[in-house]
Formats: C-alpha cells, structure tokens, sequence
C-alpha cells in the first residue's frame, strides 16, 4: 500500500503545483491511493459542492490527458487511483502529460 499511497501523492502534489502555477483554481480529495481534481474556488465535501466545480473544464482535463495515453475515469464523479505498476517511467510519463494539459488549459 505504500507504494500506492506515495505514487497518488506525487501525482497529486504535482496536479496542485501545475494549477496553482497557472491560476487554475482547484480542490483535490484524496485517500490513499484514491484522488480526485475538481476545478472550483471551494472545498469539496459532499455531491452538492462537486457539482458547483466546472465540469466542462474538466472534461477538457480527461480529453487533453486521454490524448497523450493518459486514461482517467471519464466523469469527476468518480475517482483516479494508483496500483503498484504506477512507478517509475509510468509516473514521469502521467507527469508529463499533467503538464501539458494544464499549459494547454491555461491558455
């Protein structure tokens, strides 16, 4: 579990630092190995809050990561997670592609 844990906060930490860098607001959940962005200017706690983040922004998100062999869950209504084989080259891969979306999302 260990492994999962560290690759889904790596990843999460560098989704904060890429929209935060680009004036994206955002909120990210996570739990273990489980996270979750959504593009909105509160914390997001209940079925309520999510609904009130951009969703077409994330859409774009999902499409722009899927584009560079990224697969995420296709709704925000849902979560990303991590498994053991998200290590190395896989992540800085997944990096890469976080970041390209969000130059893109930013301009």
């Amino acid at each position: 579990y260990r492994k999962t844990f560290t690759s889904a906060e790596k990843i999460c930490e560098f989704i904060e630092e890429c929209a935060e860098e680009r004036g994206i607001p955002h909120w990210i959940n996570r739990v273990g190995s489980m996270f979750q962005i959504y593009f909105t200017e509160g914390k997001v706690l209940d079925y309520e809050s999510a609904r009130r983040s951009d969703i077409e922004m994330f859409n774009r998100y999902f499409y722009g990561l899927l584009e560079r062999g990224v697969f995420i869950p296709p709704s925000q209504f849902e979560c990303c997670f991590t498994s053991v084989k998200h290590e190395g080259e896989v992540i800085e891969e997944t990096l890469r592609a976080i970041e390209e979306v969000f130059r893109k999302l930013s301009q």
